[in-house]
């Protein structure tokens, strides 16, 4: 039901249909928040293996500047 400035009364119903969109609100973002935990696990990954492979070549760098 609309009241004469168009707002919706708070029934029953509406509460109902407010609270079935919330769940599903609240689905999506823990879904979201999901990804990006996993997202976020992902990168550390990749930023540990770009250290060990800078921390590699620095040391094959000077090996073979001391060779020289």
């Amino acid at each position: 039901m609309e009241s004469q400035q168009g707002e919706r009364q708070l029934t029953p119903d509406v509460l109902n249909e407010h609270k079935v969109r919330l769940e599903k609100c609240m689905t999506e973002v823990e879904k979201a928040a999901r990804l990006a935990d996993t997202t976020a696990k992902d990168a550390q990954k990749a930023a540990e293996m770009s250290k060990q492979i800078e921390t590699q070549t620095k040391k094959m760098l000077e090996e073979h500047r001391t060779k020289k």
